[in-house]
């Protein structure tokens, strides 16, 4: 039979390597097996076996070996698809003992590493287990024989000094081309050390990133975000930060694209003066402690904020902050909010003459200004607002006539009502809030089409 036909499932793995041997050893320090290569640690020179045994543990290399040259003999899909079927540990044991699977090359048949350093401590929940940080990185291949895995997904105790150093040799080593970082609660055990953790979680501290790595996903568990330093610090193109908090700017002159989720900014939030070459910048579910965001990215070509909560920190006298975006080939603005946990802005300026598409919804701003230079330009897009009895349908329309005045300049404020008005949909529902114990509320939908009232505009 074609080994290219065979179903591959954990069932019938055993084709591949039937005479494969059980190997008696495990990363987990919990799990180490007490015997290595069937002497215990601690126990002198072992004994001559007899010839009997010699012989019978000759031939069984040998069947290790053909078993070997068997798996190796398979076509690379195939053996790609085994390998995948594999836990990754499990091929770490296999590829730090057996030299036959060392030539497999690692990294050719496992794009993704998925490594949690916290499964390395030992007994006490403290300590780095070294042998198994060693059998790791041996396990990983010299990286001048094989090129780098695509993705290295690592989680660590951004608290623990040790593993913040053994989690930036890692990456040294891999030389990946993505990196996700998952920083975990520390790991000790005792109260007192709890405690200290807890409020170690804002020191500052350094990650260094590899060279060749383009992309690095940091999810910071509540922790701060740190400075990124390294090789290659200076070549990242993507930055995304979720669940941290940041109190250094990340100053990166060539990165590409930056996503904020979850972040508190304690820091002004002025992006241009830390990535002046930003093309993507999304904002999501953000608390900013100043009350401004400046955007003066002359290269910027997408801007998405949603649910973006401006200066309203200790704070009661809505409206809150400032935001003030100027970026000459923004093409695409997306501004969004959550209708019942709206933040309001005092204002919101956007100088963008490139702007092509524009969806904004339930943002509401006391002042707005939009300049997108010839009318018409704008050729995609909605308005949205949302009154559920919390707010007035009549603010809402007023903020919309102002956008649409900056969107068409060359109409007079008396006429912008009437020659919007075919574009403009209000939807009256009812609904029942929750949060007030089922009560039966009002809502009014109010939905301007850009994309059709411009179309429609002569040329």
């Amino acid at each position: 039979m074609d080994p290219a036909t065979i179903p591959i499932s954990q069932e019938n793995l055993s084709f591949a390597l039937p005479n494969a041997p059980q190997f008696p050893f495990h990363f987990h320090p919990s799990r180490v097996s007490p015997t290595i290569g069937g002497r215990k640690k601690g126990q002198g020179k072992m004994t001559e076996p007899p010839p009997e045994q010699r012989t019978r543990k000759k031939g069984k290399r040998g069947e290790r070996s053909s078993a070997a040259a068997r798996f190796a003999a398979l076509p690379p899909d195939v053996r790609e698809r085994i390998l995948a079927l594999l836990p990754y540990w499990d091929v770490i044991q296999l590829y730090g003992v057996c030299r036959a699977w060392r030539r497999l090359r690692l990294h050719t048949t496992t794009p993704v590493v998925d490594i949690d350093l916290r499964d390395l401590l030992m007994v006490d929940g403290c300590t780095i287990y070294e042998a198994a940080i060693y059998g790791l990185r041996v396990a990983l291949g010299d990286e001048r024989r094989s090129r780098p895995v695509e993705m290295l997904d690592l989680t660590y105790c951004s608290g623990d000094r040790d593993m913040r150093t053994h989690a930036d040799n890692l990456m040294e080593r891999v030389q990946p081309h993505r990196i996700r970082i998952s920083l975990a609660r520390s790991c000790a055990l005792t109260t007192g050390e709890l405690l200290d953790a807890f409020f170690r979680r804002l020191d500052r501290w350094v990650m260094y990133v590899p060279f060749l790595a383009g992309e690095l996903e940091l999810r910071g568990g509540d922790h701060r975000v740190p400075m990124i330093d390294g090789t290659g610090a200076e070549l990242l193109d993507v930055l995304s930060l979720s669940q941290a908090v940041l109190k250094d700017a990340p100053r990166l002159r060539s990165l590409r694209s930056l996503t904020l989720s979850g972040v508190t900014v304690a820091v002004p939030l002025v992006p241009g003066e830390w990535c002046p070459l930003l093309e993507r910048l999304r904002i999501e579910d953000c608390r900013v402690e100043r009350r401004a965001v400046v955007v003066l990215l002359p290269r910027l070509k997408l801007l998405a904020m949603e649910d973006v909560d401006v200066g309203s920190a200790g704070r009661e006298d809505a409206p809150f902050g400032d935001v003030a975006v100027d970026a000459p080939e923004l093409e695409e603005l997306a501004v969004s909010c959550s209708t019942r946990w709206a933040v309001d802005y005092r204002s919101f300026a956007v100088r963008a003459p490139a702007l092509r598409r524009l969806r904004w919804r339930e943002q509401f701003a006391q002042c707005v200004r939009v300049d997108v230079g010839n009318p018409g330009s704008v050729s995609e897009g909605t308005i949205e607002f949302t009154a559920n009895g919390e707010c007035e349908m009549k603010l809402f329309r007023a903020q919309m006539m102002k956008m649409l005045r900056g969107l068409l300049p060359d109409l007079t404020p008396n006429s912008i009502a009437d020659v919007a008005r075919p574009y403009m949909k209000l939807d009256i529902r009812t609904t029942v809030d929750e949060d007030t114990g089922g009560e039966v509320i009002q809502e009014e939908k109010l939905t301007c089409d850009i994309g059709g009232l411009l179309m429609s505009r002569p040329t």
